[in-house]
């Protein structure tokens, strides 16, 4: 009976382990098939131009997502009489303001040492 119950356990580990075999066999097989899949997706997709896209709806999610927190903000109440207020004091006429150089006064005489400067100069004559 004992010799009986070893068969029947060996049996059942060999069993065991030809579905283990099956499930490798059907794992390999996906594989192949997904390494085939992707091979062919490679050649007709660019991979630039898949990264670019992701970048693109990246972009438009953020711009998506600044547009709902504007939206959902609580709008801003003015008084209409202060913004009027405010409309009325830009529009005044601002007096202008005229502003002057003041230009250095050229002396008429010649100063001492322009005087000496001159005696001590040789005179040109044209």
């Amino acid at each position: 009976m004992k010799t009986c119950q070893q068969k029947i356990d060996s049996i059942v580990q060999k069993q065991y382990a030809l579905e283990q075999l099956d499930i490798t066999a059907m794992q390999v097989a996906a594989m192949k098939g997904t390494t085939k899949v992707l091979k062919n997706f490679s050649k007709t997709h660019n991979i630039e131009k898949i990264e670019e896209l992701q970048e693109n709806m990246a972009d438009l999610q953020d711009q998506i997502m600044e547009i709902n927190d504007v939206i959902g903000t609580e709008p801003v109440m003015f008084d209409d009489s202060e913004l009027e207020e405010e409309l009325m004091e830009l529009c005044k006429p601002e007096p202008s303001v005229v502003s002057t150089i003041e230009f250095p006064i050229v002396p008429e005489e010649e100063t001492p040492e322009e005087e000496e400067t001159r005696r001590l100069l040789p005179k040109v004559s044209m």
